[in-house]
């Protein structure tokens, strides 16, 4: 890992596998931000972190994509962009991907022979339940 140098004599290491942040777009992070605060003005804040079987915010996420695929650009319901309601879903999902300790019994995901894909989300009620044909009893 090299060092880069500035004109100012300050010097920084140059790791190029670091996160470059300043590379984000800024306005599309906005309209996703956007949709948070909806979600906890609607839902109370930081619902989200309680988390919610996976595929249901897949699902979410892959209906919001759907309706932006049909040409709807905002939700009715919020007014905000389809696609960041789809972004926002994903954002999840990769935050319980990230923490799977906390979440893996949330893990509802099956392969395309019907196992479930996570061994801890398998030995939960709402597996036996959906392994007897019945929907998961909501909260």
């Amino acid at each position: 890992m090299a060092d880069r140098y500035f004109s100012t004599g300050s010097r920084r290491d140059c790791d190029d596998s670091k996160p470059k942040f300043s590379r984000l777009m800024w306005t599309a992070l906005e309209e996703v931000a956007k949709v948070h605060e909806y979600g906890d003005s609607h839902y109370g804040r930081g619902n989200w972190r309680k988390g919610q079987p996976i595929t249901s915010t897949i699902d979410s996420g892959m209906r919001h994509a759907k309706a932006v695929l049909n040409g709807e650009d905002r939700d009715p319901k919020t007014n905000l962009l389809h696609a960041a309601h789809a972004a926002w879903n994903m954002l999840l999902v990769v935050h319980q991907q990230l923490h799977p300790a906390k979440y893996a019994a949330l893990d509802d995901r099956m392969n395309d022979f019907g196992d479930w894909i996570c061994k801890e989300f398998a030995e939960t009620d709402a597996a036996k339940q959906a392994e007897r044909g019945k929907e998961p009893e909501s909260e």
